[in-house]
């Protein structure tokens, strides 16, 4: 009885250790999220050497004067290319504009084609779902439906001056990225920035990769944290060609 005892007892704590350490353990609020970053290194994630650290518990990446950014590339989620998920993150950027890609191609010497939540330290971008050849899919304060052949209705759902005053500029905002079927919606603290259901027989895409951009152009800093994922029945992806080359905007 007391072997028996001691075997759970040391089983229970291994787990523990297992799922407290492990970079992809599940949430301590049964919620059915699970972390995707660790908050110590970059394990589970793949990007340009060099451009991509942890610093103070957040991924970061940074350009300057003197290391400037010349191109776009992207660090990458390496544990699982998601269909319908339900992603919450925070981010702090300060100068130039980033995103976090998703249901995305990965493609040579770090770039990707796919949707992107972009976010800028500007007027324009953030809150706004963008998508490599396509540029806006829909901006901040709409809601849309895309038609396969691409022709949309679109509704106003919120002034867009209005829903960035719920931004926090150069500091930490939480980000909440819900994909379910042709359904994508783009929080930013809680409030609703955008939405679509896109059909476009093109374009609109089912699963695929996730990860974070580095945005060329003048120096910038952007960092994420308690990067967080609830993967849900993934929809089924028709196969479809991208329509061409293209780096990131």
């Amino acid at each position: 009885m007391k072997k028996n005892v001691l075997y759970f007892l040391c089983f229970s704590f291994f787990v523990s250790v297992f799922i407290f350490y492990s970079p992809f353990g599940f949430s301590d609020d049964g919620t059915g999220f699970r972390s995707m970053f660790n908050g110590r290194d970059l394990t589970g994630w793949d990007g340009k050497p060099g451009e991509w650290w942890v610093e103070d518990g957040a991924i970061t990446s940074q350009s300057t004067d003197e290391n400037p950014c010349i191109k776009h590339h992207y660090l990458f989620w390496t544990e699982a290319e998601p269909g319908d998920f339900i992603l919450r993150f925070e981010f702090k950027l300060v100068g130039g504009n980033s995103g976090v890609q998703f249901r995305s191609e990965r493609r040579e010497d770090y770039d990707i084609w796919g949707y992107q939540a972009d976010m800028e330290d500007g007027e324009q971008w953030t809150g706004c779902l963008f998508q490599h050849d396509r540029g806006g899919v829909v901006m901040r304060g709409f809601d849309a439906v895309i038609r396969e052949d691409g022709s949309r209705e679109e509704k106003a759902i919120g002034d867009p001056a209005d829903l960035l005053k719920q931004v926090r500029k150069h500091e930490w905002n939480r980000y909440e990225v819900t994909a379910i079927g042709n359904r994508i919606t783009l929080k930013i603290n809680d409030v609703v920035m955008c939405s679509v259901e896109d059909h476009d027989r093109t374009y609109s895409r089912s699963k695929g990769v996730i990860a974070l951009q580095m945005h060329p152009g003048p120096p910038m800093k952007v960092q994420f944290r308690n990067l967080r994922i609830k993967i849900l029945d993934a929809a089924p992806q028709t196969p479809k060609e991208s329509p061409g080359q293209q780096t990131g905007k």
